[in-house]
């Protein structure tokens, strides 16, 4: 039989604020949410933030799971954040403030990819210097933050395996694990391969050694 406390966690609402350094993946983070179940927003401007935590119901009806990404994007972002972060209802919202940063060498690398100006890159800046105080304004929320990814060597796989380890479903027998198999042709004659694709919180083992995958060689695969 569910406790009290446990029935009061469920009904919290599950916020993320997804925040961090401008160049650091921080939508590929809010993909890897959406594809959890969250109700995703990029560059929710700080008004509208103090809105949702004011009156969640209001703003959210039924929805119990949210990742919000905000920055220095928003006007007035560094200077509200701290204090509006120090006013959340902790037994409304089950609360997670996630910083995202990168090298300076990954940051400079995804700049020069996409071509794209620094946010804090105003008149003749460069995006070094534009870096630099990025770093020095976001450095209070960074240290408020309860969970830090470092994306510097990272993938949009890395994102994803990170944000299920950390939000996903807890494994308990039931969690749904999903596996497509497409059979192909392998050049030895009378003989097939199976395509696996598996999504699984966790990592999963397949045997095909038995059942009724008789013409298809005997492999066990493991996902991670």
């Amino acid at each position: 039989m569910p406790t009290a406390s446990a029935e009061t966690e469920s009904e919290r609402t599950r916020l993320v604020l997804i925040t961090g350094l401008s160049g650091s993946e921080k939508s590929v983070a809010a993909n890897a949410f959406e594809d959890l179940g969250f109700y995703c927003v990029d560059n929710l401007p700080v008004g509208l933030l103090r809105l949702i935590l004011a009156d969640p119901e209001a703003h959210l009806g039924e929805v119990r799971q949210i990742a919000v990404v905000a920055d220095l994007r928003s006007p007035g972002f560094a200077e509200a954040v701290p204090g509006l972060l120090a006013e959340i209802d902790r037994d409304r919202f089950d609360f997670v403030l996630l910083f995202l940063e990168a090298s300076d060498t990954a940051l400079l690398r995804r700049y020069s990819e996409t071509r794209r100006s620094h946010p804090m890159g105003e008149g003749d800046r460069p995006v070094p210097e534009g870096i630099r105080r990025e770093k020095e304004l976001l450095a209070p929320l960074r240290a408020q933050a309860d969970l830090l990814f470092d994306t510097s060597d990272w993938t949009v796989h890395d994102m994803r395996r990170a944000v299920i380890r950390e939000f996903g479903p807890e494994v308990d027998g039931s969690a749904p694990l999903t596996v497509s198999i497409r059979r192909v042709k392998a050049r030895m004659p009378g003989v097939s391969w199976a395509e696996i694709v598996a999504r699984s919180p966790k990592p999963v083992t397949l045997d095909f050694s038995t059942g009724s995958f008789g013409s298809i060689a005997r492999r066990t695969t493991r996902f991670d």
